[in-house]
């Protein structure tokens, strides 16, 4: 799959500093009425790269 575009990444970056407890691959895809398999593509890709840390199905904002 192509990686997210550089727009929706950054709008997922928003959402998830707004959202203290994190959120999952079915609320972003709810969020934004991406197919499921987008958001959780676009957390994964985000995940991988260190941006964003994972607890169990959750994504969220690593501490600065």
């Amino acid at each position: 799959m192509p990686p997210a575009d550089p727009a929706s990444s950054e709008a997922l970056l928003t959402l998830l500093a707004s959202v203290r407890q994190g959120m999952t691959a079915g609320e972003v895809a709810a969020h934004f009425a991406w197919p499921l398999d987008k958001a959780r593509q676009a957390l994964e890709q985000l995940f991988s790269a260190g941006t964003l840390r994972k607890r169990s199905s959750r994504y969220r904002l690593k501490n600065p």
